[in-house]
């Protein structure tokens, strides 16, 4: 395993590869999501904070998951039928991945094994949130049950200090 978040990389929906090293210096969410979310007062929020802090350094990196849904996996969380009722939030969106399981993508197997984890346990449903600090560290992990909005005072203090 890397033994730092700005050693991994990932892709986006679009196949383009990313690196956590161009989120160094900025705070991010990182959160797994159903593999085609429809629109829930947890994905608005989110366009909201993101919408409202990405000028001063914050982001949010949405990870399209098929692991709990146990349906026929997307390859491309924005590919398909037009008609469908998928939400497409503003923040970007990366390629479905596995967050749990024996072949979890290196990213969420770093936030939740080994030193480098606040909590070593295993992703168990979709919505779960990670916050990374500026300087990379991995500074608090939210359940789904967690709502958004509870998060903004948290970002707020990571973006001042």
């Amino acid at each position: 395993m890397k033994t730092h978040i700005y050693d991994l990389k990932f892709k986006g929906a679009d196949g383009q590869e990313h690196f956590m090293k161009d989120y160094e210096g900025k705070v991010v969410l990182i959160i797994n999501l159903p593999a085609e979310p429809e629109y829930t007062e947890q994905l608005a929020d989110l366009d909201h904070l993101y919408l409202k802090y990405k000028e001063v350094g914050f982001n949010v990196l949405g990870f399209p998951s098929d692991d709990f849904n146990r349906r026929i996996p997307v390859p491309n969380p924005l590919a398909g039928n037009k008609e469908r009722s998928t939400y497409v939030p503003a923040f970007p969106l990366m390629e479905t991945v596995h967050v749990s399981g024996e072949d979890v993508h290196p990213l969420f197997q770093y936030l939740t094994e080994g030193k480098s984890a606040l909590f070593t346990n295993k992703v168990k449903w979709d919505y779960t949130k990670f916050i990374i600090s500026r300087e990379g560290r991995v500074v608090s992990r939210h359940s789904p049950r967690v709502p958004v909005s509870q998060l903004e005072e948290e970002i707020q203090q990571l973006l001042s200090g």
